[in-house]
């Protein structure tokens, strides 16, 4: 086989993918885009058979690939609407009304059962395995059942992701982009077209990589045709309806913006219940120290400026009764800060609200969401500057400053507040030097208002503060997809007139090869051949 194959040196493609890529999938980078699902055969429906999705060239088109996403990643009630929205005109269809009989269980599990009534009355039992997908901080899950690809998303169509080499890019758009580049799906479905579409930029990159990938679009009961000789009709329909959904987006958004500023200018706490750090209070809407906290305050001040490692700190803080911010998604609460898995975090979201118990001050960052805006509603945009210049490309923020105020004497010593904004200060600068974003510089407005205005530059934000650095990002990554492709390097397929072999070849870097191989050629491959049913699609 090697010396026949070599012959054909001219008919080898080789095609190599680097880890990690723009979104991963399990695991795998977007490029190394490999998933299972499970035999659709009833006889042996427990088998999981490899599935390849990853380039074109592996032929076969999926049927359909249904399109669920909400913004409110917690509400899952609001959620679970989009979905039977979704699911509810296409009904019709089997293996769609199978799914949604299903319910939420794919966000539930790795894998999930799916029931069927055969038509001799009998039940056929799928198990469907879930793939993860992830750019940046966000997620969404992929699935198949029988010739229809399911992509479901918790995140904002619109919000630009602060992990994207361009930050103009979105999260989820960059994720879908990648599926239906990967599935080439002859239709796509959607409950409404705002489930696919925030903005004008993103809809213009959407409908680049729909192009000869997709031949409908499915909205509601609305279809729009890319194929044929109303094509060309069907992409000026789809333009000039996502402008609409971008303009109506942009109404809601100056309208909240607006009332945000309208909030700071009454003095009222931006977050209401929701956040409220330790030491504090809400009264008629503000907020307001806590004097009877001053002595619990000042040893949470010592316990994070002393050099013991986060689980330590996070076990002394729960002892003294620090609890979570923000009420516990599963609790429905405030729960103790040790509920929290990940110790860095607890450490990280108590540093960044270090102004505030350091001079009382807490600095609002609210992201821009109009690039062409200079201000807004009085309130200057900030943007990040290099070299004197202004970066045109940064959307850049609005800053208000709250002047919450400290108890009689502060929270503490002079010693102890000036130790803590040390420890906060040296904590920012060692995440800064891992990757994560610097603060925009503070407005010269801020400058003259504030008590302390180089600490809400030195110290981290809230935002800026979460989430790993860049570079540990990058080295999980690649970890987490050779860790994943190892097992199938060197397992081999054929596809029609092809023959496929998946390869390692370096720590991160994987090859994926193809030749020409004729039906007596095939059993000099051997046993070793995984097989791989492309009809799904067709």
């Amino acid at each position: 086989m090697e010396d026949e194959t070599s012959e054909r040196a001219s008919d080898r493609l080789s095609v190599t993918f680097q880890s990690p890529k723009v979104a991963k999938v399990g695991g795998v980078s977007g490029a190394d885009y490999f998933t299972q699902r499970p035999a659709t055969d009833a006889a042996d429906a427990a088998d999981l058979v490899l599935h390849v999705a990853a380039t074109r060239s592996l032929g076969s088109r999926a049927l359909g690939l249904f399109v669920i996403r909400e913004s409110d990643e917690w509400d899952l009630e609001l959620f679970n609407g989009v979905r039977e929205l979704t699911y509810q005109n296409h009904r019709d269809i089997p293996a769609v009304e199978a799914i949604r009989r299903v319910g939420l269980a794919p966000l539930q599990s790795s894998t999930f059962t799916v029931k069927r009534e055969r038509k001799d009355g009998s039940t056929e039992r799928t198990t469907v395995v879930v793939e993860v997908l992830e750019q940046g901080s966000t997620k969404a899950i992929l699935f198949f059942y029988d010739g229809f690809w399911h992509l479901w998303s918790r995140a904002s169509a619109w919000k630009a992701d602060d992990d994207a080499e361009d930050q103009r890019l979105n999260a989820f758009t960059t994720i879908l982009i990648e599926v239906i580049r990967r599935l080439r799906p002859k239709s796509i479905y959607a409950a409404h077209l705002s489930r696919l579409v925030r903005s004008t930029s993103q809809g213009n990159r959407l409908q680049a990589a729909m192009d000869g990938n997709v031949d409908h679009l499915w909205v509601k009961d609305m279809r729009f045709d890319f194929v044929g000789p109303q094509g060309q009709m069907g992409f000026m329909l789809l333009s000039m309806m996502s402008w609409v959904v971008a303009l109506e987006r942009d109404a809601i958004v100056s309208r909240l913006l607006a009332g945000r500023i309208a909030k700071w200018r009454r003095g009222e706490w931006p977050f209401g219940d929701a956040l409220v750090p330790f030491g504090f209070r809400l009264v008629k809407r503000k907020l307001v120290p806590d004097p009877a906290k001053r002595a619990e305050v000042r040893e949470m001040l010592l316990i994070l400026a002393s050099e013991a490692g986060p689980a330590q700190k996070v076990e002394a803080l729960a002892e003294l009764g620090v609890r979570t911010m923000r009420k516990h998604r599963r609790l429905g609460d405030r729960a103790s800060i040790a509920t929290l898995a990940n110790k860095d975090y607890a450490i990280s979201s108590l540093m960044a609200w270090a102004p505030l118990w350091i001079s009382g001050e807490y600095l609002w960052r609210v992201t821009n969401t109009f690039r062409d805006l200079d201000e807004l509603s009085g309130v200057p945009i900030v943007r990040r500057t290099e070299n004197g210049e202004t970066d045109s490309s940064d959307a850049g923020e609005l800053q208000m400053l709250y002047k919450v105020g400290l108890p009689d004497g502060g929270w503490a010593e002079p010693e102890v507040v000036r130790a803590f904004e040390n420890a906060a200060v040296r904590y920012s600068a060692g995440l800064r030097t891992k990757g994560h974003t610097p603060n925009r510089h503070v407005s010269p407005a801020i400058i003259d208002e504030s008590a302390n205005p180089l600490l809400l530059t030195r110290v981290l934000s809230p935002d800026h503060m979460k989430g790993g650095d860049r570079a540990t990002k990058a080295r999980r990554n690649a970890s987490r997809s050779k860790r994943t492709i190892s097992p199938f390097t060197g397992r081999g397929w054929r596809d029609g007139d092809y023959y496929y072999e998946l390869q390692m070849t370096a720590a991160s870097t994987y090859r994926l090869v193809r030749w020409l191989v004729h039906d007596d050629e095939l059993a000099s491959i051997g046993d070793d051949i995984l097989h791989v049913d492309t009809a799904a699609g067709q």
